[in-house]
């Protein structure tokens, strides 16, 4: 495939829901506003990755930044695909630092319940910092819901809405994550390369390091819990999952 057949550029709320839904393993859109950056091969609409706001205060306070300063990876959503996925993360963290200049670091998250080790960070030399805390979720219908998104589906403007009722879910603690960094500079490398642990590798059955089984469907990060600062024009070129690249 020649490098004029990958395309990556802004997208719309309509295909970016349409490629999580379809092509990630969540089949969930992370809560609040995201920066969506479309995937296009051949003119072919075949994915978005999505970046939101960390996880927290905290998370950009131990790395002394301040909350617009760091953001987190949060979906990578593919249909098949030919092109390298650590490429198409690197081509969409350079988009997404042209637009928001002061970003200063990149967080995201492999699940190892999904059978994921972060090979997507580790070929493109993110820095692996250990594992993240259990997460709470609730098990709704049958479904896991991260307590975050749950949580933030049941307050708006002080009322409770309808989309997810944990008053009587089941609570489940998920595995602790992988957890990666992405300095945006050189100062901010020299920050977060002391940190640097050995990358999880995965055992030779195909599970990961602590025997998830491996799971051939696009990977990506944890839920957010705020939006990016600003907003981006994704609306300039804004795309449905079946219109073709603009020239």
């Amino acid at each position: 495939m020649n490098k004029s057949d990958l395309r990556l550029d802004w997208c719309s709320h309509q295909a970016a829901r349409f490629a999580v839904e379809n092509w990630h393993y969540s089949k969930t859109m992370p809560v609040g506003k995201t920066a969506k950056i479309g995937v296009w091969e051949c003119g072919k609409f075949i994915g978005v990755i999505l970046f939101s706001n960390a996880v927290g205060a905290q998370a950009a306070k131990s790395l002394g930044l301040l909350n617009t300063e760091l953001c987190e990876l949060v979906r990578i959503a593919l249909q098949n695909h030919n092109a390298p996925v650590s490429r198409m993360v690197r081509i969409s963290i350079s988009i997404l630092h042209n637009a928001f200049p002061g970003l200063s670091c990149i967080v995201s998250f492999a699940d190892p319940e999904q059978g994921h080790i972060g090979g997507i960070y580790q070929a493109s030399n993110w820095v692996y910092v250990g594992k993240s805390t259990a997460s709470l979720m609730y098990e709704i219908d049958g479904k896991k819901i991260h307590s975050r998104t749950a949580n933030q589906n049941n307050r708006h403007f002080g009322h409770k809405c309808s989309d997810y009722d944990i008053s009587n879910a089941k609570k489940i603690f998920a595995l602790p994550k992988y957890k990666y960094l992405y300095p945006l500079s050189n100062d901010m490398r020299n920050k977060v390369e002391p940190m640097r642990q050995p990358y999880p590798k995965r055992k030779p059955s195909g599970g990961s390091a602590d025997g998830g089984t491996a799971i051939p469907i696009a990977g990506g990060g944890s839920n957010p819990t705020s939006p990016l600062q600003k907003t981006q024009n994704e609306q300039k070129h804004a795309k449905t999952p079946y219109n073709p690249m603009p020239k």
